[in-house]
């Protein structure tokens, strides 16, 4: 049995309480204890790339549950209903980027300022 999502929450990146409205970067060390929201099941407006180096835990993807046990990459499109349940002291990175990051100029050189 699926997750109903009618009723699910839809997060932007601003979430992130990022300056930039298209990009956002984290380690994974404690990041459920600053976006709690993370832990339930939740769509995203935006793309996210999870980078687990070392964790405990399981990330729940539409209707797949991926372990945490290892090294890997997990790639979240938007609108995929996900959460993530870890350990506090995961290491690894999070980013986050919308479509527009990709429309930000001719080259990725006018994208810099995006990123620093």
């Amino acid at each position: 049995m699926g997750i109903k999502t009618a009723n699910i929450a839809v997060y932007p990146v601003s979430v992130f309480h990022s300056s930039n409205k298209s990009f956002w970067f984290s380690s994974l060390e404690k990041i459920l204890e600053n976006y709690p929201f993370l832990e339930h099941p939740h769509k995203q407006s935006f793309y996210m790339l999870l980078f687990v180096e070392k964790a405990n835990g399981n990330t729940f993807l539409d209707n797949s549950t991926i372990r945490l046990d290892e090294p890997k990459v997990i790639c979240i499109k938007p609108n995929s209903v996900f959460s993530l349940d870890i350990n506090r002291a995961a290491k690894g990175f999070a980013i986050c980027f919308t479509e527009s990051f990709f429309h930000c100029g001719t080259t990725i050189m006018y994208c810099t300022s995006l990123l620093f």
